[in-house]
């Protein structure tokens, strides 16, 4: 698909985005709004990764670029963040512990439910559903877009 044609994919959904937050009032930003409604969208196949994946991959390749204007922005608080940096470290600390404690109770849940099913079960379930989920950055992989992972293919784990 054109790269005009996959940038108006994204714009769409960043404008439904818009729209949601401008009827209804919520305090989410639209941005977010519109990149989850993408990602329901690719996940119920309505929009194909075919339809974003070029789009995706110059934007995740670029990605640095993205935080200059952030980078500038704290250079003209640095008098805000110099009266404040003690709650700003909390923050970061208190955040960098939930991440860790979440990630471990996350990992203690798929160990368990992987000694339930059965290894290979598991496993190819844990497969399946990380390759779902990294499809819209375009990585591309030996099976077909539409293919899964099967027990039967469990051969070379």
């Amino acid at each position: 698909m054109n790269f005009i044609l996959q940038c108006g994919v994204l714009f769409t959904f960043l404008a439904l985005g818009e729209l949601i937050v401008w009827l209804t009032g919520i305090a989410v930003p639209s941005s977010i709004l519109g990149m989850l409604l993408l990602t329901l969208s690719l996940k119920l196949r309505i929009v194909r990764l075919r339809h974003v994946d070029r789009i995706a991959d110059f934007l995740t390749h670029n990605l640095g670029f993205f935080f200059v204007p952030a980078g500038v922005g704290l250079i003209g608080c640095l008098d805000l963040i110099a009266r404040e940096w003690i709650p700003i470290a909390g923050a970061m600390v208190v955040s960098t512990a939930v991440i860790l404690i979440v990630t471990g109770h996350t990992h203690q849940f798929v160990r368990k439910r992987m000694r339930k099913k059965g290894q290979a079960e598991s496993t190819v379930h844990m497969l399946n559903w990380a390759i779902r989920s990294v499809k819209f950055l375009g990585v591309e992989f030996d099976k077909s877009e539409d293919e899964e992972v099967s027990v039967s293919d469990t051969t070379h784990l």
